[in-house]
């Protein structure tokens, strides 16, 4: 256990090459904030690229990780809309990060479930015909 003597925020970077030093960082998450005590190697690498740092801690891409934090943990649609760009509604709410890798732009919100749906009844419907 780590006495509270050797904990020093991680922006103090006069502290960083005091031997056996641990560094308490707060990396943001979809739900605000997560503290980490990192050694003095983790804490370097963190001082370089906090985002990638907190990306890997959590085990998302660096970009995976910006859109889980800034969309506070809601996977978006896969689908594409009547104009071209990207749907932005919401697959599920807010998850945490392994559920968010899994479907943020993966899966489908209600809208395009209900789209599928129906053109998928459509098509039942004509092959049905057909085959009368």
């Amino acid at each position: 256990m780590t006495s509270k003597s050797n904990i020093v925020r991680i922006e103090d970077h006069k502290q960083i090459n005091e031997p056996g030093g641990t560094f308490l960082t707060n990396v943001r998450s979809a739900t605000g904030g997560h503290d980490l005590f990192l050694s003095m190697d983790e804490g370097r690498v963190y001082d370089a690229n906090p985002d990638a740092f907190a990306a890997a801690h959590f085990g998302l891409t660096l970009e995976q990780y910006r859109d889980w934090v800034h969309g506070e943990g809601v996977p978006k649609c896969s689908a594409t809309t009547k104009r071209g760009t990207l749907c932005n509604a919401a697959v599920c709410q807010s998850v945490d990060a392994d559920k968010f890798k899994q479907l943020h732009r993966k899966g489908l919100c209600h809208a395009h479930r209900e789209d599928i749906a129906l053109v998928a009844t459509r098509i039942g419907s004509a092959d049905r015909t057909m085959n009368a």
